[in-house]
């Protein structure tokens, strides 16, 4: 809309140049002075040509400045990606040196747990579900959290007679209470169908921290306090809304998942 008015004013502008052009141009009777009547004639030329170059300049000018604020906005989003992916992999460093297998991380949080392998996946629900091996040979039951080493992938939400099916925490069905492992700002955690989650119910000037760790709060009664979910990697603060938009990436590939811990009770083994 503001670039075709202003195809409309130079439009205007240049044939008032020209028609006055062609009136000086039209009646040099007028003019006794012939060096009078073509300094006349000339002098809407030069002016036309004046203003055209002015208005190269402003239009060059502003497609130039258009461009550095475009460069800039781009160089910040990958600056803030670059910032983001930096914490996040010295989360995961962190986490590496802590546990190294399933037996260390059992030993940290020392469960009931019973360990097994994927067996099948679904290809119209890559996403939302597999299948582990064991189930109710097992003793497993619904509602059990499922986890790596790393951390939290879901729940089991069926169970057979020798395999179990898992939501995974990514699927829109799923969701679990959260809490910032440095801000210990409280949440909803959910999937939203895609590789990442959302974080549900935090206030605007609540101090969630972009690359921190979110983990299981334990408050839900559904998962052990501790697990951790995932790491928050983008935080918006829409105007207008009392929560915050967030979003977590897993600490989990759920997608590369071979072997699980399946949590069969919260309760610390006795020594």
């Amino acid at each position: 809309m503001v670039d075709t008015k202003l195809k409309r004013i130079l439009l205007s502008l240049l044939l008032f140049f020209v028609c006055l052009n062609l009136i000086y141009l039209s009646k040099p009777a007028m003019f006794n002075d012939r060096l009078i009547i073509w300094k006349l004639a000339l002098f809407p030329s030069k002016a036309l040509q004046m203003f055209t170059s002015s208005v190269s300049n402003f239009v060059k000018t502003t497609f130039y400045a258009r461009e550095v604020i475009n460069e800039n906005r781009e160089l910040k989003k990958r600056l803030d990606t670059l910032t983001i992916e930096n914490l996040i992999l010295k989360r995961e460093l962190e986490n590496s040196k802590s546990i190294k297998t399933v037996e260390d991380y059992i030993k940290k949080f020392p469960f009931t747990v019973e360990i097994s392998t994927v067996v099948a996946r679904n290809p119209q629900f890559w996403h939302q579900y597999l299948l582990i091996d064991g189930g109710k040979d097992k003793g497993f039951l619904p509602g059990m959290p499922v986890i790596t080493k790393d951390g939290l992938i879901g729940k089991i939400v069926e169970v057979f007679d020798g395999y179990s099916k898992v939501l995974l925490l990514i699927d829109p069905e799923f969701s679990v209470d959260v809490r910032g492992d440095k801000s210990n700002v409280l949440a909803l955690c959910s999937g939203i169908g895609t590789s990442v989650m959302k974080i549900n119910y935090v206030p605007k000037f609540e101090e969630l921290e972009l690359g921190e760790t979110v983990v299981t709060s334990g408050l839900d009664g559904a998962f052990p306090e501790g697990i951790p979910v995932g790491y928050v990697m983008e935080i918006n603060k829409p105007f207008g809304d009392y929560f915050l938009d967030a979003y977590v990436i897993p600490v989990v590939d759920v997608l590369k998942i071979k072997e699980v811990i399946v949590i069969k009770n919260f309760a610390k083994k006795q020594k």
